[in-house]
């Protein structure tokens, strides 16, 4: 080999290892950026020839695990929709707490004044105490109800957000895709894109339990259940909330062939998962609890109250009025307006000719907290209705509580598995670029060599 094929290949070499210190610089200089994924140089032989050998630049190339990756998108998808869920049911424990004022606590002073008033049926004053007991607890119902409402509402407005957020990050998606390919096309290095790309997949499982499919070309299909948000041709997917027709709650359509198809039951995980559960589940179950919890009351104290008669020895009043089916009626539960803030016409009495003192109707009122055949169809009592509606809710958010702290766990030992895989160390970074650095020293000696015996043979010349 003559000296300029020495010179020829310690050029390669000075290039290769320039290039092997730029790609560690760039590693060491992202250690802390969140996405990024290291790369590695690829470097191949130059074949022998009378021009030297040398080393041949092949690019760089993005360390990572697809399966680990998908398996932490999954993670993902799972952590967010419990820690959504968790949040989204905080209500329940803030609003069936057992505190002053609580439903709990006002149905306690409502059965106790009718304790009180089965001692003092002629007296006005614990007359009055029922009523102001009896108006306690419509307003408890009421409050009840709204809190319940307002996360509701909360829930359909962090939806209508969520979709707005999910739009954006399609089309971003969508268009690195694009961008992704067109650079590969052309032979240049998108190892930039793609990790953008990675990072705005991530940030799309947290909102939706999505699967990611690549092409050969670049492109990538991002999936929702088997449906279509983004293809590897970068074309993306509308979505938009519509109220459901029977409901009123809002649905996930996707716009199909013109359409809007209801993809609501394919969003399972995510935050946008989370909502839905939360609002589809354990809150609305706590929303039915209390309405039926209500219906059920306002139906055995009226069949007892209006069997009774008055102080003024009138009968067949209601003591309270609520809808004529269990949806709604804790929002409609007040106090009748057959009673309508009068003592005289609480019926403690079971004869009308001994109304000033008989108890005995005071007695059967007062017997109904005990009673197991008013409440859940006959098979529970009003108090016993109540300890399980808020047992129920205490459990989903005990259960949503678990499932985020899981699904957490879980996901910080795949980001530590794939921090492992793709993640920079600074220390091995600095050991890769000593080893360039000896490289580029050792081609640069190369160099200066070749270059020297060049100058001897031109003075011999001469």
């Amino acid at each position: 080999m003559s000296l300029f094929g020495v010179l020829n290949s310690a050029s390669t070499g000075l290039h290769a290892q320039g290039f092997g210190m730029s790609v560690t610089s760039q590693n060491a200089q992202n250690a802390t950026t969140e996405g990024y994924t290291r790369r590695d140089v690829r470097l191949a032989p130059l074949a022998y020839s009378n021009m030297g050998g040398g080393v041949e630049v092949r690019g760089s190339r993005r360390i990572m695990d697809s399966f680990l990756e998908r398996r932490l998108i999954g993670a993902t998808a799972a952590e967010s929709e419990g820690t959504a869920r968790q949040e989204a049911l905080g209500v329940l424990d803030r609003v069936l707490a057992e505190m002053p004022g609580g439903l709990n606590a006002s149905l306690d002073d409502f059965e106790a004044a009718l304790i009180s008033l089965t001692d003092r049926p002629a007296s006005a004053e614990v007359r009055l105490g029922v009523l102001a007991a009896a108006e306690r607890l419509s307003t408890s119902f009421a409050q009840t109800a709204r809190e319940l409402q307002f996360a509701h509402d909360d829930i359909e407005g962090n939806v209508a957000v969520e979709i707005e957020s999910i739009a954006h990050d399609l089309e971003a998606i969508g268009d690195l895709g694009t961008r992704i390919q067109q650079a590969e096309i052309h032979g240049n290095e998108a190892s930039d894109l793609r990790d953008q790309r990675t990072q705005l997949v991530r940030e799309l499982s947290e909102k939706l339990p999505i699967n990611t499919v690549e092409s050969d070309n670049g492109g990538l299909n991002v999936l929702l259940g088997g449906l279509s948000l983004v293809s590897a041709d970068g074309q993306v997917a509308k979505l938009s909330t519509r109220p459901d027709p029977a409901t009123g709650d809002l649905q996930i359509v996707r716009q199909n062939a013109g359409l809007d198809e209801d993809i609501t039951a394919h969003v399972d995980g995510g935050r946008l998962g989370g909502l839905l559960a939360a609002r589809d589940g354990a809150l609305a179950d706590a929303n039915a609890a209390l309405d039926q919890l209500a219906f059920d009351m306002a139906a055995a104290y009226n069949t007892v109250h209006s069997a009774g008669f008055g102080s003024d020895g009138v009968g067949g009043r209601d003591l309270f009025s609520t809808t004529a089916t269990a949806t709604g009626a804790a929002a409609a539960f007040v106090v009748s307006t057959d009673v309508g803030g009068d003592p005289d016409r609480l019926a403690a009495a079971t004869d009308a000719a001994l109304a000033a003192g008989d108890n005995r109707n005071a007695l059967a009122l007062a017997a109904l907290a005990d009673d197991k055949t008013v409440a859940l169809g006959g098979t529970e009592s009003l108090q016993g209705a109540l300890s399980r509606m808020i047992g129920d809710a205490g459990q989903s958010v005990r259960v949503a509580e678990l499932d985020a702290a899981f699904a957490a766990d879980f996901a910080d030992q795949l980001q530590a598995m794939r921090d492992s895989v793709s993640g920079v160390s600074v220390d091995e970074e600095m050991i890769s670029l000593s080893k360039f650095q000896r490289g580029y020293s050792a081609s640069l000696r190369v160099v200066q060599t070749a270059d020297q015996m060049l100058q001897e043979l031109i003075n011999l010349k001469r």
